[in-house]
């Protein structure tokens, strides 16, 4: 939050002040109506005139040095108008982040239930590729190899990783040269970042 300066506070409460005493004495005398004007017996004396504004002067200012004081005297409502500019916008991002929070808070079951959703995808998915890594090990290497033929490369990569080296050796050397190279190389990226993850 903003601070006004003292000195600033100071200067206003001179040149309210001083205003103050423009508006009481320096203000034009109220005529008298002569028609309802009392005997000079019980007239009030008279009182002297006020002094001149230009002699109340409580520092002793020369117009420069009044301008001056005026001149401060706008900028401590600047900063007034200021430091409310900035609690205003305070108060404007508290509202907008308890609302942030609360629609966060209202998702917060839906992103648990997608979650639990997702494991149990990933859970029916892991007990398929078992289920056919137990199928294609009771089968040849050759009848193997033509039937993932027609899995998706991430299916086969998740079965040949369940199956032990020999197994994994005859079923991918039934592959063409060019697709055994890239089972192979595959293969290899997955176990490194499985060590790696291991590591971290």
């Amino acid at each position: 939050m903003t601070r006004v300066p003292i000195y600033i506070l100071f200067v206003g409460l001179l040149m309210k002040a001083h205003h103050l005493y423009e508006v009481v004495f320096a203000a034009p005398p109220q005529k008298i109506d002569m028609q309802t004007e009392e005997p000079d017996s019980q007239q009030a004396p008279e009182r002297s005139p006020p002094p001149h504004p230009e002699k109340f002067n409580l520092l002793h200012l020369t117009p420069e040095k009044y301008k001056i004081l005026k001149t401060l005297h706008k900028q401590e409502d600047r900063f007034r108008k200021k430091e409310q500019e900035l609690t205003d916008q305070k108060l404007f991002l508290s509202a907008i982040e308890k609302r942030f929070q609360e629609k966060f808070e209202r998702l917060q079951p839906l992103k648990e239930k997608m979650a639990k959703y997702l494991h149990q995808v990933e859970s029916e998915k892991d007990l398929i590729n078992t289920k056919l890594h137990m199928l294609f090990t009771k089968l040849k290497p050759e009848k193997a190899a033509e039937l993932m033929e027609g899995l998706d490369f991430d299916t086969l990569l998740n079965i040949l990783k369940q199956m032990n080296d020999r197994e994994m050796v005859e079923i991918i050397s039934q592959f063409a040269p060019k697709k055994a190279k890239i089972i192979i190389r595959a293969l290899a990226v997955r176990s490194q970042n499985l060590e790696n993850a291991v590591r971290e």
